[in-house]
Formats: structure tokens, C-alpha cells, sequence
């Protein structure tokens, strides 16, 4: 059986401004610190094959970043991957991926993130908060996740507060 992995990765520092404000832009120090946990997973072996995001402006261009760094010509776009997505929607369109690839990354928003990984790891009530820019990496001992019950190992999660810079933005 192929090892399966999965990146879950907080969109870059914006703008102050409502959460569900899709046109919210990314500052130019969360470019700078989310190239620097791009480079931090790349260091960990992270090598991502696709790269999907939500329709937000922001996750758009953290995708972005993602897609130059992995050396990608674009990355996806799905409607399940916003602030107040349905976990189990956003689960579908993440599985959907393994059968075409064995590794992804999805930049995403919170509270999002934390219900993924409850689900993916088949917790309940397990909190999790992503920092923006932090990154989890996710294995599924399998050649597809299943898409209703997944079980996930999570290998290792990374905020910004432990990169080069220190920074913990919220």
C-alpha cells in the first residue's frame, strides 16, 4: 500500500478585517513568513504534487506561493474550503485528490483546520488552533483515504512561532 500525506497549512497573515472578508489581503511579512514554513517543510521532505485552496483572495495567494515553491504551474480551487465550509464537504474534496495524487497540501482557514483534523484523525473534541502559516502533515496508511472515515497519522505540526523568526501571529 502507498503512504498517502496530506499538508494542512493556515493561509498567510492578512490585513485586519472580518474573517469571512474574502477579499482580505496578505501583508508582506506573511508572505515572508509563509515562503519561511514553505522552506521549513520542504526542509522536513514535504513535496506536495497539487495544491488546493478556498476562494478566499487569501488563500488564493498563500496557494500561490505554495504552487512557486513546489515548483507547481497552479494550484485548485474548492468552494469547501472556506471559514465556515462543512467539515465533512471539505473532507470529500480533499480525498477526491488521492486518487490522482499521493501528496497535497490545503491552505485553508480556521476554524476549518481544526475540525479537519478532527476528523481526519478521528478525534472528537480535540482543539486544535492554526496560527497562520502553521502546517500539519497528515499520513493515511492506505492508497486512498477513505472518504468517511478516514484515519490519519499525524507526523508532525509546525507553527511560526519555532521558524527562524519567532513570530506567533494569530
Amino acid at each position: 500500500m502507498a503512504n498517502v500525506r496530506l499538508y494542512l497549512m493556515r493561509h498567510a497573515t492578512t490585513e485586519d478585517g472580518d474573517p469571512m472578508d474574502a477579499g482580505r489581503k496578505v501583508t508582506k511579512d506573511g508572505q515572508a513568513d509563509f515562503k519561511s514554513m514553505l522552506a521549513m517543510a520542504q526542509d522536513a521532505g514535504a513535496n506536495p504534487e497539487v495544491v488546493l485552496c478556498s476562494p478566499f483572495k487569501r488563500g488564493k495567494d498563500s496557494a500561490q506561493m505554495a504552487a512557486d515553491a513546489f515548483g507547481l504551474k497552479k494550484f485548485v480551487v474548492s468552494q469547501n474550503l472556506t471559514p465556515d465550509s462543512l467539515v465533512d464537504k471539505a473532507w470529500l474534496d480533499l480525498a477526491k485528490v488521492f486518487r490522482d495524487y499521493d501528496e497535497a497540501l490545503a491552505v485553508c482557514h480556521q476554524p476549518l483546520l481544526g475540525q479537519l483534523v478532527n476528523k481526519v484523525l478521528g478525534c472528537t473534541g480535540l482543539a486544535v488552533k492554526f496560527k497562520t502559516c502553521a502546517i500539519m502533515r497528515i499520513d493515511f496508511d492506505a492508497d486512498q483515504p477513505s472518504t468517511s472515515t478516514p484515519s490519519g497519522i499525524l507526523r508532525w505540526f509546525v507553527t511560526p512561532k519555532i521558524a527562524p523568526d519567532g513570530k506567533d501571529d494569530d
